[in-house]
């Protein structure tokens, strides 16, 4: 099923771990794509993660699902990270979200 910009996916979906993950966004060229999703790490807290994959000729394939959260210098583990959007260059993929603000 083709699924154009706004198209919807559905609530919730699963990179194959058993985690739910929400909130996708894709961006690709066609060939291959970045998905980057909001993942459920605690009772009310997300961190990202994205699939790298692949247009095969029966599917799509790629590596699993890598922490997006872990890898970004900055990023603060155990605020909610979340509506995650992702682009592509031709290049490069780059990708912007929202940070909770930690409570004061």
């Amino acid at each position: 099923m083709p699924v154009t910009s706004g198209g919807t996916v559905g609530s919730a979906f699963d990179f194959g771990t058993g985690a739910v993950d929400s909130q996708p966004d894709v961006a690709g060229d066609g060939n291959s794509f970045l998905v980057v999703v909001a993942r459920t790490v605690g009772t009310a807290n997300h961190d990202l993660f994205a699939r790298r994959l692949v247009r095969r000729a029966l599917g799509f394939s790629g590596p699993a699902a890598f922490d997006l959260t872990a890898l970004e210098p900055g990023a603060v583990r155990g605020l909610d990270q979340s509506t995650p959007r992702t682009d592509h260059d031709g290049t490069r993929y780059s990708y912007v979200y929202i940070e909770a603000a930690a409570a004061s």
